[in-house]
């Protein structure tokens, strides 16, 4: 009777732990089901978010052989640049000479085909950076007695993340999420907020929320094009809840 009594202790222990294993289990289940559903959603605001924010620089450079006593540079943008993607009216230039110093500029005012440099004496080498974002450079205001002699040199065109989309992102997250969640399609049972740090360590993020459950962040390193055309590195923040 003794050994029986032990056989029926053992069995209703294993069974009284299998309840409990059970139980934890099904305690635990949603957050198992939650967690790889955010990291998901990580990784999908993180190629949106970047994908949004990004759009084409142009960087072109130009020399020239002739030294005359000129006001101005006048160079032919639409020779290098898809009318189909650039809008001549609205979008910003920055150029800079060979000490990669900014140099005054602007689209021209015989026509949006041209972009009017600032001369300086003794200057045969300009490069010239262009992007559908405002940049933020010195300006041209007048130009009688033009150069629009030029040899056109290397022309690269590449897809980067610009700092004023990034901040433009965050301020429509600030005065209108719902609409933000709408661009990105971030479903409606989830939420998120992010920011950027940029190369000088400014911290710029969203409008901070009390948030009562679970958060899963990452952070990414950017590469990213600044307000006067420099290439800069900084970090993209995304928390998702």
């Amino acid at each position: 009777m003794h050994k029986k009594g032990s056989h029926v202790g053992m069995v209703l222990s294993f069974v009284i732990f299998i309840t409990f294993l059970t139980f934890i289990y099904t305690a635990m289940s949603p957050a198992i089901k939650i967690e790889p559903s955010k990291i998901s959603l990580l990784e999908y605001l993180k190629k949106e978010i970047i994908n949004q924010a990004s759009d084409t620089l142009v960087s072109v450079s130009v020399t020239t052989t002739e030294i005359p006593d000129k006001e101005c540079w006048i160079i032919t943008h639409s020779d290098f640049l898809d009318s189909g993607k650039f809008n001549y009216e609205n979008m910003g230039v920055v150029v800079r000479n060979k000490d990669n110093k900014m140099v005054s500029s602007g689209i021209g005012f015989i026509g949006t085909d041209y972009t009017l440099v600032n001369w300086a004496d003794g200057e045969n080498f300009l490069k010239l950076y262009y992007s559908n974002e405002n940049f933020t450079s010195p300006t041209i205001t007048s130009c009688d007695n033009a150069n629009s002699e030029f040899e056109l040199g290397l022309v690269i065109s590449k897809k980067e993340i610009f700092e004023s989309k990034l901040l433009r992102m965050i301020e429509k997250h600030n005065e209108s999420y719902i609409g933000l969640k709408k661009d990105l399609n971030i479903p409606f049972d989830s939420d998120f907020s992010f920011g950027i740090v940029l190369a000088n360590g400014t911290e710029i993020i969203t409008s901070s929320q009390n948030v009562s459950v679970n958060i899963f962040s990452g952070e990414y390193p950017i590469q990213y094009v600044d307000s006067e055309a420099n290439i800069k590195f900084g970090t993209l923040r995304i928390s998702v809840w």
